[in-house]
């Protein structure tokens, strides 16, 4: 379907925008809600120095599952032909395996030069690092061609499951005394779980789509897309992964007890937030490559960042202003600074609600190598703030850290805007 007017964008905005939204994000906030029910009872099974290796973990494979799929993941929603879309699924889950794969002796590298320290954990951690990727890659593959194909209540269902049964994995481990290593159980079920129903749904509703699948196809696709997949790995590991460095440095800097209460401070902060955002992008991505002119994308942009604004001042505000006094109840009185952090992750959380959705229009406005060179100022603000005040003031390198993200996400919802002007129709 085309949009031949601003009445009809502004229907379609007003309805299955908002619809589509709601859906993902209530599945969003019943699962989040799930996982911080079930983090009191995870802080008093497990130690910070517990979390803290999990935060490394996860800082792990969240850095390199953003290039797992090779950005094709991203892509898949983009071009109007459901043949191309399932090139691109194909490519990505390709790229998935492949890197999943490779991702095993290096990680062995680094760990056995002790490059890399996970406190209470040894043997096997390249192997649980590879498994997340793979099911990371194969999710987010899954999730983009499901969105693509509008069963957002496939993916809505997926999403609450993945924190039951998480919650359920790290909770039930921690009973048993499997600790640490319930927390990686559970963060692995929270990473790919989900995709075996996602797998089904494609078998059932679009097998017709991929029976002329071939590599030819593929080579083509792949050839078509290479650049835009290039620039925007690069962009998201110099962004994501730049953070994620970061925090394996502040293991580093601050020591894996501080660590662990900034990682409990983050999963409180960011839970009802990430996922929100990540359903509103889901969303706003497909709808603004529809978009027919610049003044199109640059009205759905407008409405969206309001609604935004709105959304980040009335989660963020109220969390930051009762964390310091509640967390030492909630959580335990071990976690009392987890709940000052918070308070300085309140620009920060805020401002990337705002601008992660919004970044969806440098992918259809063809502008990765901007994104891709906002990305690096933005890993040299973070890795320089991190290694600066370390290096000085160690006690304030996770401020310092959150200061930096918010000033670079406050930098790239400008630079989003600014480079409508770039926007063209995508048509093939």
């Amino acid at each position: 379907m085309r949009l031949t007017s601003v009445g009809q964008f502004k229907a379609l905005f007003r309805s299955r925008f908002v619809k589509n939204v709601a859906l993902l994000g209530g599945a969003t906030l019943i699962g989040r809600g799930v996982a911080l029910m079930s983090l009191p009872l995870i802080t008093r099974l497990y130690s910070p120095i517990d979390l803290s290796g999990l935060a490394v973990f996860t800082a792990i494979v969240s850095g390199l599952a953003v290039i797992v799929c090779l950005r094709f993941d991203v892509m898949i929603v983009v071009p109007e032909s459901d043949k191309t879309g399932a090139n691109l699924l194909a490519l990505s889950l390709l790229s998935t395996v492949t890197l999943s794969v490779l991702s095993i002796p290096v990680m062995m590298l680094f760990l056995s030069q002790g490059w890399i320290d996970i406190p209470r954990v040894s043997g096997g951690m390249a192997w649980l690092v590879a498994l997340g990727l793979f099911l990371s890659g194969c999710y987010a593959s899954l999730q983009s061609w499901t969105t693509r194909r509008s069963r957002f209540v496939d993916v809505s269902i997926t999403r609450v499951s993945q924190s039951i049964f998480g919650a359920a994995a790290t909770v039930g481990s921690g009973l048993i005394g499997w600790v640490p290593h319930g927390l990686y159980a559970g963060r692995i079920v929270n990473m790919g779980g989900g995709s075996w129903s996602l797998i089904k749904g494609v078998a059932k509703h679009d097998r017709p789509i991929f029976r002329d699948l071939s590599y030819h196809s593929m080579s083509r696709t792949a050839a078509a897309y290479f650049n835009a997949a290039r620039l925007s790995s690069t962009e998201a590991l110099l962004n994501t992964g730049s953070q994620q460095a970061s925090i394996i440095l502040l293991a580093v800097t601050t020591g894996p007890a501080e660590l662990g209460h900034f990682f409990v401070a983050q999963m409180v902060m960011f839970i009802p937030l990430r996922l929100l955002g990540s359903s509103i992008s889901q969303v706003f991505l497909p709808l603004a490559s529809r978009a027919q002119t610049q003044d199109e994308l640059r009205r759905l942009f407008a409405r969206t960042a309001w609604g935004l604004i709105t959304t980040a001042v009335l989660i963020c505000v109220p969390i930051a202003l009762i964390a310091p006094f509640t967390f030492g109840v909630i959580f335990g009185a071990e976690w009392m600074d987890a709940g000052r952090l918070v308070v300085w992750m309140l620009p920060w959380s805020a401002f990337q609600l705002i601008s992660y959705p919004l970044s969806a229009v440098m992918h259809v406005s063809m502008r990765q190598g901007t994104h891709a060179r906002l990305s690096a100022a933005g890993a040299c603000l973070r890795i320089g703030a991190v290694v600066l005040v370390g290096n000085h003031l160690p006690n304030f390198a996770i401020e310092a850290f959150c200061i930096a993200n918010a000033i670079f996400y406050i930098l790239s919802t400008i630079v989003y805007y600014n480079n409508i002007s770039s926007f063209k129709s995508i048509k093939n």
